[in-house]
């Protein structure tokens, strides 16, 4: 008997950092790893999905707690309105941030920032924090500022771990706020 995930594709919500329930899809888990799952998505009717996009995970969690985040690897069509997917795990929690290059005159408005993922340390793989960041905007050495539970802080992209069509992931190291620097 296999188990039964919610996933979420897509981010279309007017709301900052909040997806619509009507991109929650049940998927039937067909194999399961401790890196990731190959899913079995049924009845897809206007669904889109894309090798390389991000996807949140939703399980049995606890009230309030975030969605772990996968990235679709492989797609195969198995059938009329039936797709089995690959996903390798990113990280079981994932938080939203907002970002933006860091500009010390500090004259852009906040319409500049954009959305991102705050990757916790996964201590269990030895994986360092990370930033997920929409594709190909940003590179290692850019100085950006970054909003997390409404605290700005600056922080140096170093390596780019991975970019897809999708995000780019980047490991940082922290700088001055910008409070601090001026």
């Amino acid at each position: 008997m296999s188990a039964m995930q919610s996933v979420r594709a897509g981010q279309r919500s007017t709301k900052p950092n909040t997806i619509d329930d009507k991109d929650l899809y049940l998927c039937e888990v067909m194999d399961e790893s401790a890196g990731g799952s190959r899913l079995k998505w049924r009845n897809i009717k206007n669904g889109k999905i894309r090798v390389g996009e991000l996807i949140a995970l939703h399980q049995t969690r606890a009230p309030g707690q975030m969605p772990g985040i996968a990235a679709i690897r492989w797609l195969k069509n198995t059938g009329k309105h039936t797709v089995e997917f690959g996903i390798q795990l990113i990280s079981p929690d994932a938080f939203p941030i907002t970002v933006r290059l860091y500009n010390s005159n500090d004259q852009e408005s906040e319409l500049d920032y954009l959305k991102g993922l705050y990757i916790p340390e996964f201590k269990a793989i030895r994986q360092p924090a990370s930033l997920i960041l929409p594709a190909f905007l940003y590179r290692a050495d850019d100085v950006i500022s970054l909003v997390l539970d409404h605290q700005e802080h600056c922080l140096q992209l170093v390596k780019a771990i991975e970019t897809t069509q999708g995000f780019s992931r980047f490991y940082f190291s922290s700088l001055a706020t910008p409070q601090d620097r001026h």
